[in-house]
């Protein structure tokens, strides 16, 4: 889902803006809820580009909820997130609610500093799954691009982290259950920077009461 000022089909308040502290410019913001999928990415992937068309100095916000999908997706928008980042337009990310599987990749993927998750989002990762028919032969080769899409994932975590390749290597080992981290694990882990809320250069609100 795209979302501009113009174009928005909600009757929200002029001043209405969600991320005042992460998202300067809302008119620029793309909404990935859902699965990681062909229609979803095609949106943001279209969203992005449109919207690096019109401007290349605005920062474009994406916020992600999803339980993850395909890897061959994911891989489309980040390499389109990448692309962005080195034409310099930033690229901000929200992750609220669930960011798990393929959706981390795009998480961490944003500009760093402003990586930002919600204060009671879980993310959650786990090896690559795959299901194939046909010879022997078929099911081999599939295994092996299984295999090699899940090493270049597990890669491009790396570069975006500050996570180990044996930290990576032992949470996405297929054999073992999906594995879930809290916000401040997923900054210790160096996929995010801030959490919503508690934003570093928010400033703290003067309490108007006296605690008794």
């Amino acid at each position: 889902m795209i979302t501009e000022k113009q174009k928005n089909s909600q009757d929200l308040p002029d001043d209405y803006d969600i991320l005042p502290t992460t998202a300067p410019d809302h008119d620029r913001t793309i909404y990935l809820f859902g699965d990681v999928e062909e229609d979803n990415i095609m949106g943001a992937i279209s969203g992005i580009l449109s919207f690096i068309k019109r401007d290349k100095t605005k920062p474009i916000e994406i916020i992600i909820n999803t339980y993850g999908g395909s890897v061959h997706e994911m891989f489309g928008l980040y390499d389109v997130i990448t692309y962005a980042k080195s034409i310099g337009v930033p690229i901000y990310t929200l992750g609220l609610g669930k960011v798990m599987s393929a959706g981390i990749l795009l998480l961490c993927s944003g500009t760093k500093g402003r990586r930002v998750v919600g204060a009671h989002t879980r993310l959650m990762f786990h090896g690559g799954s795959q299901g194939c028919e046909g010879t022997v032969q078929d099911m081999q080769n599939e295994a092996k691009e299984a295999k090699q899409l899940e090493d270049l994932a597990n890669n491009r975590v790396f570069e975006n982290s500050k996570m180990t390749k044996k930290q990576i290597e032992s949470i996405c080992n297929a054999n073992i259950s999906n594995t879930y981290i809290n916000p401040e694990q997923a900054i210790k882990y160096g996929l995010v920077d801030q959490i919503l809320g508690k934003e570093k250069n928010v400033p703290k609100p003067k309490r108007k009461y006296t605690r008794r």
